[in-house]
């Protein structure tokens, strides 16, 4: 389900193992991952949510090197896990 973000706010995120849709991810600059209890795919070409994660266009964020920070530089961007799990995010 497509979670709503606000800029600057650092949320917590439930993960599953299919796309969810960062709603904030259109006018923002930056994605922060701070921490997570899972691996994290991030999704930046042609998210679609709720659906399962395309075989390009993503890239995983192992937990264990988290905090993970990227430019934002597509239109949208969604986050999945490598099993189910939560982390916490920001865009700005």
């Amino acid at each position: 389900m497509a979670q709503a973000i606000d800029l600057g706010v650092t949320e917590e995120i439930t993960l599953a193992t299919t796309q969810t849709l960062l709603t904030g991810a259109r006018v923002a600059r930056r994605l922060t991952i701070d921490t997570a209890t899972v691996d994290v795919y991030v999704v930046v070409v042609d998210p679609v949510d709720g659906a399962a994660l395309p075989s390009t266009g993503r890239y995983l964020v192992p937990s264990a090197s988290m905090p993970y920070s990227r430019t934002v530089s597509h239109g949208a961007i969604a986050v999945a896990g490598s099993a189910p799990g939560t982390c916490e995010l920001t865009l700005e």
